[in-house]
């Protein structure tokens, strides 16, 4: 199988976020259904990272402004990895790009921006117990950047823009809670977030390579693969 085949196998969500408009955004993943549902649909913005349309966080102040959620992924302890492409300007406040569980700092599988003990523009990732991975700065420069987690019942694991894995090995618990995205519990800035995929294994590095593709990313499809109709000799 090809690395495209081998990622589709296993995912069991994916969002390109092209509608553009609406309060749903379809879910790609074999299989279809569970939609994510969109809290307003004035969060649209064009163009995302990958096609025609993304989606933001209105950037509301506290609230626990939720852009988008899907409350029927039961992550639970099994292996997981989340992909996601996200760009912000957001340099002091915290905003979960994506996450299952609760909006705490530590409580959710998935991703954080901002500034909250460390330098502006840190990426958190966090292993659903009493600690979380806080990776480099300047990550809220505006431009589009890919966030890769890997989750076990034992590590997590985060890669940026292609970057080797960096683990943080301990115990976690299970997540409880829905997968939400674009949730802002003291957002004041926006964060855009395009091409969220999240699969039913670890993936590999190769696989995040693929993803990335040179830093123009690459976008993944459930539709069957097309073969070139035979040739006919003429007679």
């Amino acid at each position: 199988m090809s690395i495209a085949s081998d990622l589709i196998a296993s995912l069991v969500r994916g969002y390109h976020f092209n509608e553009g408009s609406g309060i749903n955004a379809t879910n790609f993943a074999t299989g279809g259904g569970y939609p994510a549902t969109l809290t307003a649909s004035d969060i649209w913005v064009a163009p995302g990272k990958l096609g025609a349309a993304a989606i933001q966080g209105d950037g509301g102040a506290g609230g626990g402004n939720v852009v988008a959620s899907d409350s029927n992924l039961p992550l639970g302890t099994d292996p997981s990895s989340i992909a996601v492409w996200f760009k912000c300007t957001t340099d002091n406040i915290f905003w979960t790009i994506c996450g299952y569980g609760t909006q705490d700092l530590y409580q959710y599988r998935g991703f954080a921006i901002g500034y909250i003990y460390g330098s502006p523009g840190q990426v958190w990732a966090s292993n659903w117990g009493t600690d979380s991975i806080a990776l480099g700065s300047g990550y809220n420069d505006g431009n589009w950047h890919l966030a890769v987690g890997l989750y076990t019942d034992t590590y997590v694991a985060i890669s940026l823009d292609n970057a080797d894995f960096v683990s943080l090995v301990g115990p976690t618990n299970t997540p409880t809670g829905e997968l939400s995205i674009c949730k802002g519990p003291f957002g004041v800035e926006p964060v855009t977030v395009d091409e969220m995929l999240v699969f039913n294994r670890v993936i590999t590095q190769d696989e995040v390579a693929y993803l990335w593709n040179g830093g123009a990313g690459r976008e993944l499809t459930s539709g069957k693969t097309r073969f070139p109709l035979p040739c006919r000799l003429p007679l």
